[in-house]
């Protein structure tokens, strides 16, 4: 089985997020067993299928925009192994609007609830590419993680 055939499994995210826990500190509950024993993840994963899964970030296109970054984004995701599915084919504004959103969301996945964290309103596509701070973010993601960590 290839390295990522491996991580699609549920063994495999078991992995994933024991390295995670190794890197960031225990946060997500998962036990050894489960990434060396595919059985055993498995195993998980049918007893926690009934979860309630709140998903508190989604977005969709609104008709009419013009929008190509998020065609050309949703590609890149594909290109780059994030989701083998939108290598297939081509990727559409269509493929971004609300009955689409629907169908990902709701029918697609084991999603309950999901939260609309904008409305989908018409946005000029920025000429020059906004820039990354990288150590900004960093300095934020670790004062937020020390938060949690201090408060659990």
């Amino acid at each position: 089985m290839s390295r990522r055939r491996f991580f699609q499994t549920s063994a495999g995210m078991a992995a994933a997020f024991l390295a995670m826990n190794e890197t960031y500190g225990a946060v997500f509950d998962v036990t050894p067993a489960e990434a060396q024993t595919p059985e055993r993840a498995d195993e998980r994963t049918k007893r926690l299928s009934g979860q309630f899964i709140m998903d508190m970030r989604t977005h969709f296109l609104r008709p009419g925009t013009k929008l190509q970054s998020f065609v050309k984004l949703r590609q890149s995701v594909g290109k780059a192994g994030g989701n083998p599915g939108l290598v297939a084919r081509e990727q559409t504004l269509h493929d971004l609007m609300f009955t689409k959103y629907i169908k990902e969301i709701f029918l697609d996945s084991d999603t309950k609830v999901a939260r609309i964290s904008g409305a989908p309103s018409e946005i000029i596509e920025a000429e020059v590419p906004v820039r990354f701070e990288q150590h900004e973010w960093n300095k934020v993601r670790g004062s937020a993680h020390a938060r949690v960590v201090q408060t659990c």
